[in-house]
């Protein structure tokens, strides 16, 4: 869908640096998401249709980016399937108190790398 859409409306840059502006973009679209729960509420959200509506709109945005970036890193829905489930497996087999000591006790130090 992202390449249909990059082909539409002539968009050619299609680079690991535009990747990471899209990762920038998505997180401003995150904002957005932000602001309507903070604004409108998790009520609204939940019951009000057009409230609701704003909201998916706002995720869509941000998986579109996500997307985007996915292709200009050239990460294959394959390639992230695998890794998602890796990490659920992870996620799966460790125990939470690690992750509450690493924030814990490493907040303003470099975290050790996965």
């Amino acid at each position: 869908m992202q390449q249909q859409l990059r082909e539409a409306h002539g968009w050619e840059e299609h680079t690991p640096e535009k990747g990471s502006k899209s990762l920038l973009w998505a997180i401003g679209e995150m904002g957005e998401i932000i602001s309507i729960i903070k604004k409108k509420g998790d009520d609204a959200i939940m019951e009000n249709s057009n409230v609701r509506a704003h909201f998916l709109e706002e995720i869509s945005d941000v998986m579109m980016y996500m997307c985007d970036m996915f292709d200009c890193y050239d990460i294959s829905g394959e390639e992230l399937s695998e890794a998602y489930a890796a990490k659920f497996e992870r996620n799966m087999s460790r125990t939470w108190e690690e992750n509450k000591a690493l924030y814990e006790n490493k907040i303003g130090t470099e975290l050790k790398d996965d």
